[in-house]
Parts: C-alpha cells; sequence; structure tokens
C-alpha cells in the first residue's frame, strides 16, 4: 500500500498525526474540553425514591376516594435537611390491601437539580364489620331460621351498592354459598368486570322453651326421616 513503501517518510507522519489529532478533539470533549459543542457534561443524577403508607377503610378501597396524606421526605439531593409535605391522593377503585399507588416525581428531589424520584404509597386496608373481600368478591355471611332454609324465602341482604332482595331456595344448607352477580369489586384492569358477592348461609339452630315446641319437632322428624352421617365414616 501507499502507506507501506513509505515507512519512514513524511506521508505517514501526517497520517498518523492527522488521527491523533481526531481522537484529541474527540476525548477532549468527554473531559470538558471547550470545543465549539461545549463539551460533555453528566446527565444529573434522579432523586431517591420515598416509600410511605396509607391506611383507608374498606369502602374507599372498592369504591376509589381523595384523600390528603403528609410524606416527609428531602429538601435537597443531598439529604441534608427534610420537611413535611402534604400531597392529594387519588385512590382507584378496586385497590387491594398491600397494593402500592405510585406519585410520579413526588420523591426526593434529584442531586444537581436533577429529576425528583417517585413517592410510593403501601395500601393498607381497614377491615369491615361485615363483608369481606376474595380477589374482586365480596364475601357475606347471612344468618338464616331453620324454617327459612328449609321453606325457602326471601331476605334483604347488604352489598357495596346497597341493600338488595336476595332469593333463598327450599331447602338451603348451612355453609351453602350463593352468588350475586355483578355486586363485587370494580376490576382495576381496562375493560375488566366487576366481581360478585359471596352470600355464605348460616342456619340459625332454635333453642325449644316449651314441650309443644319439642313435640313439633319430634313429629317433624318423623314425618321427614333422615340420616346425614351415613356413609360418611364406613
Amino acid at each position: 500500500s501507499q502507506f507501506a513503501s513509505q515507512p519512514g517518510g513524511s506521508g505517514g507522519g501526517r497520517q498518523s498525526g492527522h488521527f491523533r489529532d481526531i481522537f484529541s478533539d474527540l476525548f477532549s470533549g468527554f473531559r470538558g474540553g471547550g470545543g465549539q459543542g461545549g463539551g460533555f457534561r453528566p446527565r444529573p443524577g434522579k432523586g431517591a425514591d420515598v416509600e410511605s403508607r396509607i391506611r383507608i377503610s374498606f369502602m374507599d378501597a372498592v369504591r376509589g376516594a381523595q384523600r390528603s396524606i403528609n410524606v416527609s421526605r428531602q429538601v435537597n439531593g443531598q439529604g441534608t435537611a427534610q420537611r413535611t409535605e402534604r400531597f392529594k391522593v387519588n385512590i382507584p377503585a378496586g385497590v387491594s390491601d398491600g397494593s402500592r399507588i405510585r406519585l410520579a416525581g413526588k420523591g426526593s428531589p434529584g442531586p444537581d437539580k436533577g429529576p425528583a424520584g417517585d413517592l410510593f404509597l403501601r395500601v393498607e386496608v381497614e377491615r369491615h364489620p361485615y363483608f369481606g373481600r376474595e380477589g374482586n368478591n365480596i364475601t357475606l355471611q347471612v344468618p338464616l331460621t331453620f324454617e327459612e332454609a328449609a321453606l325457602g324465602t326471601k331476605v334483604e341482604v347488604p352489598t357495596i351498592d346497597g341493600p338488595t332482595t336476595m332469593k333463598i331456595p327450599p331447602g338451603t344448607q348451612g355453609g351453602q354459598k350463593l352468588r350475586l352477580r355483578g355486586k363485587g369489586v370494580p376490576s382495576r384492569k381496562k375493560g375488566g368486570k366487576r366481581g360478585d358477592q359471596i352470600v355464605q348461609v348460616k342456619i340459625v339452630v332454635p333453642r325449644l322453651r316449651d314441650e309443644r315446641s319439642k313435640e313439633i319437632l319430634d313429629e317433624f322428624a318423623e314425618l321427614n326421616p333422615q340420616k346425614p352421617r351415613q356413609g360418611l365414616w364406613s
């Protein structure tokens, strides 16, 4: 080649000097040396994320709500001082116990005026007096009298939307679960459907207070013989 035929000539020196100039200009930019582009400057770092907790009621978790919360976070990126700030938080409908809500840019400020981190709120849902929750289903236990379960009836039960009337089929057994479709928790997935309300029956056995009641039950047993334990342990 041209360079091989002139190992000690001035052409090789000019060529190698040309490459040295290119690399010198390139690296001087990374070192911050004053090229026309102003040199390379590292991007300011992002601030630290902050985690706190928010305690909400069962109904707020199911329906969604807006709440205010006080959070202590750093004033600057060096962590030399802290202050307490108050934020408004939108609780999405259907949030569950233990899940996290993210507030972008509400964490600690970044160093060198960098972007702030995020604030993550760990959700704690309070227990409800009579409602429970399994996924997106609401659970409820409903007591029935012996005669209501045997004969069937209609009872009013609570739901998260308000009271509704529920039909109890004749011969309903203790522990049996009945379903109210669409009366559960709204799904957080886009286009998701609401869950159901699962009603578990609890039969309340009457306390007999007189002889006549006992006679009636004895007569009932003779007319409706049952062997509920037959075959269970054989």
